[in-house]
């Protein structure tokens, strides 16, 4: 049982931090957000991943910075996939009225860190046999 003052008023504090805490992530329905981010960092189900982005940009609790982020994720991972729908989330993003300078970033994003621009593999999509003969590549 708590009975000095100053552990009363700790505790209290730690109560009040993690009850705000709790009510921004419900707010921001960020829990759902960062399962999705998640999704897209570890798993390479694409329809599943541009459905799940889709949803959540739609969504009214999405801030227009967490929604911005899951597309410049969603390009990332999927900017070489066949039936990528980057410009499709871009317009989404538009849609809801995010500023253009996010839309933007999405774009200077893939130029400036897209596969193009950069020399390892993201997300370890590269199988061993193209990671040998690029390591051999390096030796000659």
């Amino acid at each position: 049982m708590l009975t000095d003052p100053l552990s009363i008023g700790t505790v209290a504090k730690h109560v009040t931090v993690v009850g705000e805490l709790s009510r921004l992530v419900a707010v921001y329905n960020l829990l759902e957000i960062s399962e999705t981010e998640q999704q897209l960092a570890c798993q390479d189900e694409h329809s599943q991943s541009l459905q799940n982005v889709r949803r959540l940009l739609q969504h009214e609790k999405t801030a227009d910075l967490d929604a911005t982020r899951l597309v410049m994720l969603y390009a990332l991972r999927y900017e070489n996939h066949p039936n990528n729908d980057i410009q499709g989330l871009v317009q989404l993003l538009r849609k809801r009225g995010v500023p253009d300078k996010y839309c933007q970033a999405v774009n200077n994003m893939l130029q400036f860190g897209g596969s193009r621009a950069r020399t390892s593999d993201l997300f370890g999509n590269s199988s061993a046999m193209a990671m040998t003969k690029k390591f051999i590549k390096g030796l000659k």
